[in-house]
């Protein structure tokens, strides 16, 4: 979901976030499987300009049915006010699983001036 930090930091969901917050992301990462995932990385494309890719550190292996959310927030925006956030859950392939199509997911964010 889309929205932005407050002044404590705090994620409030919204959606027509304003450059005059800090813009951020939040989104889980669960596992559906019936087996413990090994540690696993994620990485995350930010509508920002100018455009910046995060790379998060080893995150915790996930148990069966276990879920995780992450808050992402970011200072710039597109100069268009329109831009996609990309997270990209295991962006190197180093999980062993059957399928991979739920591992990256985009979302088209608009702010408002």
């Amino acid at each position: 979901e889309v929205g932005y930090l407050d002044s404590t930091g705090a994620f409030n969901a919204s959606s027509t976030p304003s450059r005059q917050n800090r813009v951020a992301v939040r989104f889980a990462v669960e596992n559906i499987g019936t087996k413990t995932s090994k540690e696993f990385t994620f990485s995350s494309v930010l509508p920002t300009y100018p455009a910046y890719t995060y790379f998060s550190p080893s995150q915790p292996a996930l148990g069966p049915g276990d879920r995780i959310e992450y808050t992402i927030g970011f200072d710039s925006f597109e100069l268009d006010n329109t831009g996609d956030f990309v997270a990209n859950v295991d962006p190197t392939g180093s999980q062993n699983e059957k399928d991979k199509v739920n591992n990256i997911v985009r979302y088209a964010i608009t702010i408002v001036k």
